[in-house]
């Protein structure tokens, strides 16, 4: 049997669409911390202490991953009923969440 990789189970991450210096230092170290930007969200992060949002955040985060998923299930239906198989589609998709 061949050896795994633990690296081949972790999913492909997002790439950012932006990095820039910041303005605001890390609360814990003080140092000026970068802001890293993807789609319209753009959060503050220390290489060493983590991602720090500011009020409203974590909500566009949450709106961004909620149009990413129906934009998924959109397709994955559009998909479906090309090969005839609706409810195929919607059951693997709500699957993703109940199973």
């Amino acid at each position: 049997m061949p050896n795994r990789n633990p690296d081949d189970d972790i999913p492909e991450i997002a790439p950012i669409d932006e990095i820039r210096p910041g303005k605001i230092p890390c609360p814990v170290c003080g140092k000026t911390m970068q802001i890293e930007a993807k789609g319209r969200v753009a959060v503050d992060v220390c290489p060493d202490h983590g991602i720090w949002l500011d009020k409203g955040e974590l909500e566009q985060i949450f709106r961004s991953i909620r149009l990413s998923a129906a934009g998924s299930h959109r397709l994955a239906l559009k998909v479906a009923r090309a090969k005839e198989r609706p409810k195929c589609a919607h059951h693997m998709w709500w699957s993703l969440f109940l199973d």
